[in-house]
């Protein structure tokens, strides 16, 4: 402990007797004045000096220590802040362990080394029986907190509740470790405390238990706590709790305890939890190298992701094959050690990708381990097995029947992979990805559809044993699928070990109806908008005529998907194709030659309607956003987007004028909170 400069501070100014000051401390960022580390961290034990009532000529003393759990020296300055009566309470301080040195006077700064600590103790003698009051402030280069005031205190009439600490940090845990930190809890008030609720908030990796017993599971525990035959925690009474931190991957955690009781002042306590914070932490992936079956006398590289997970930077120090690693295996020497990354934040773990490269010189088992070293106190060195296989197996080749399409939208086509082939094995797999689509497409390919007639509700899921798939077309535009098959042994083409030709599907899907209108939509809080759950927006067409939107027979919409409006046939009448009511779309309307929108003297008109913004699982998804497509003769003439907010939003989209000399989209873009409100 190293105590710094000339001047000396001797606190507690003849103030006399001050109203105790709210909260245990008051952050105010670190002052630039002190020669700050960012690194520095106070906690505080506890986190108040809470003395019981007391008659006058009692002598009390109560302590609360000060300890640096960053990786910076700690600063502490300006004693001078404190505030109580000089009559009833004298302050003296003292570094480690030992009291006998300890002392009243504070120099003008004292440095916390890493890991150290001083304690602070405060003697009162009361004066007279009115209790405890003041407070003890100082500043810090915790940029966390900066002043810090700790209030003096006795307890009030009723129940009084006092846990400590007043706040949990588990420090560095591994992915896959249990750890477990204590805190107790206390009546200091002179009536029973009572237990309304203690829950874990937050990251799911925490946990609380009272003794044996997990409060979650059993919270009736909290009914007697302390065992002593009566409703809540007795006055002067104190239960042990347990925090149990399990995390399952790495990375930062965070949650709170919330406690909720019979104590007036503080009904709600919370108690915040934080792990694996401010600590270099390495997260790496796969946790299995897996070269399968490899090429002999080809190189196959494989990816390796090192991951910083912790608050603190990361430095990986060393990346090396184990010494019973087999030769077939290096490691692409393409990168720079030390390898450095910054710390993470909740919206981004910085990685890096290294290489290892597999060579078989036969057909044979290949084993070893990829050894990672870092400052990761917790797992200073990763392990990664590696395991692999040659192969004189030769590499299937994909081929397609129909490499392209030109089609109507709506259509289903067949993706046919039969052509495909291995020369010294059979095809085991084929996975046809869509890599291009028009934006706002969510079909995928399908064994069988559940319903031909109706291909927008889905169906089985493609088979990959079969090399072909049903793909229901859903939007006007362009698609791409690229297939990949897979052989007996598992080689897979195209791919680093079979860099064979790329086998491709294209498909133009061209309308061919005079006014074609397609509506899409996506909700940032509908994670699967593919799923049976989700928003309803609906596409609406108005005759030039119609008068009000949903209102039969002049509105082409849900309720009215192919309406009359014109000679008996198809002839001047519109048909709503789909009808989406959970996720994203599409919606289509298609009209056959339109009736001369000039004698009309309207335009056709284009609108959508926010029909349900609720789920019907998971309460409100809130906005969506719109996208309108129009064409007109198969070709696309203009694109709308805007958001719709709640449910019953109208947007009033577009006309469509359409007359003998002239085919022509005009915005309108007119917008009603409620579709009701519409005159």
């Amino acid at each position: 402990m190293k105590l710094t400069g000339s001047r000396l501070w001797r606190v507690g100014p003849a103030l006399g007797l001050l109203v105790l000051m709210v909260g245990a401390m008051a952050a105010t960022g670190c002052d630039d004045s002190i020669n700050s580390t960012a690194a520095a961290r106070l906690d505080l034990a506890p986190d108040r000096f809470l003395f019981p009532r007391a008659q006058a000529g009692d002598v009390l003393v109560r302590e609360v220590e000060l300890s640096n759990g960053g990786q910076g020296t700690l600063k502490l300055i300006e004693f001078g802040r404190s505030s109580y009566d000089l009559d009833q309470f004298s302050l003296e301080w003292y570094a480690g362990d030992d009291e006998t040195a300890k002392s009243s006077v504070f120099p003008a700064t004292i440095d916390v080394a890493p890991g150290d600590r001083i304690t602070l103790r405060l003697t009162y003698t009361p004066t007279d029986s009115s209790g405890a009051r003041g407070s003890v402030g100082f500043r810090c280069n915790d940029p966390n907190k900066g002043v810090v005031t700790i209030p003096i205190s006795s307890p009030r009439g009723g129940a009084e509740i006092f846990v400590q600490p007043d706040s949990i940090s588990f420090g560095r845990v591994p992915a896959g470790a249990t750890a477990e930190e204590t805190l107790t809890i206390s009546n200091i008030g002179s009536e029973a405390l009572l237990f309304d609720s203690i829950v874990v908030g937050g990251s799911a990796d925490f946990s609380l238990r009272i003794g044996d017993v997990n409060v979650a599971e059993d919270p009736s525990v909290l009914v007697d706590p302390d065992g002593d035959g009566q409703d809540g925690l007795a006055p002067e009474g104190t239960i042990t709790a347990t925090v149990v931190y399990a995390p399952p991957t790495e990375g930062p955690d965070s949650g709170e305890l919330i406690i909720r009781t019979n104590d007036g002042n503080r009904g709600e306590l919370v108690v915040p939890i934080t792990a694996n914070g401010a600590a270099p932490c390495i997260q790496v992936s796969p946790p299995t190298l897996e070269f399968s079956a490899a090429l002999v006398g080809r190189t196959t590289p494989k990816p390796v992701t090192i991951t910083s997970c912790g608050q603190e930077g990361l430095s990986v120090s060393n990346i090396r094959l184990s010494e019973d690693t087999a030769p077939a295996y290096r490691i692409r020497e393409d990168f720079e050690l030390p390898l450095n990354l910054p710390g993470a934040t909740p919206e981004n773990q910085p990685s890096e990708l290294i290489a290892v490269e597999f060579t078989p010189e036969d057909e044979a088992a290949y084993g070893g381990k990829l050894i990672i070293e870092s400052n990761d106190a917790a797992t200073p060195s990763v392990e990664v097995p590696i395991v692999g296989r040659g192969t004189i197996n030769e590499c299937p080749v994909p081929g397609v029947a129909q490499a392209s399409y030109t089609v109507l939208p709506l259509d289903i086509i067949r993706l046919d992979a039969s052509s495909s082939m291995d020369p010294d094995g059979s095809i085991a797999r084929y996975e046809w990805v869509v890599v291009e689509r028009p934006n706002g497409s969510t079909a995928v390919p399908h064994e069988t559809f559940f319903n031909r007639n109706s291909p927008a509700d889905g169906g089985r899921d493609d088979d990959t044993s079969t090399p072909e798939a049903l793909f229901f077309v859903d939007l006007a535009g362009h698609y791409v699928f690229e297939l990949r098959v897979t052989d007996n042994l598992d080689l897979v083409a195209p791919s680093e070990s079979c860099p064979e030709p790329v086998a491709r599907v294209e498909v133009t899907a061209e309308p061919n109806e005079d006014i074609h209108v397609q509506l899409v939509w996506d909700t940032a809080r509908d994670g699967d908008q593919t799923d049976d759950d989700g928003t309803d927006v609906d596409l609406h067409l108005l005759h030039p005529l119609g008068q009000r939107w949903s209102q039969a027979p002049l509105d082409c919409y849900f309720a009215n998907k192919n309406p009359d409006w014109g000679p008996p046939g198809a002839v001047a009448n519109p048909s709503l194709d789909i009808d989406d009511v959970n996720g994203a779309g599409p919606e289509n309307i298609n009209l056959d030659e339109p009736e001369n929108t000039a004698s009309l003297g309207a335009p056709y008109r284009v609108g959508v309607h926010y029909y349900r913004s609720e789920s019907f699982l998971v309460g409100d998804y809130g906005t969506s956003a719109v996208t309108l497509r129009i064409y007109l003769g198969g070709q696309l003439i203009d694109e709308f987007e805007r958001d719709l907010v709640v449910t019953d939003n109208f947007w009033t989209v577009a006309g469509i004028e359409w007359t003998p000399q002239e085919r022509r989209v005009v915005e309108i873009n007119r917008f009603w909170d409620d579709i009701n409100q519409i005159p």
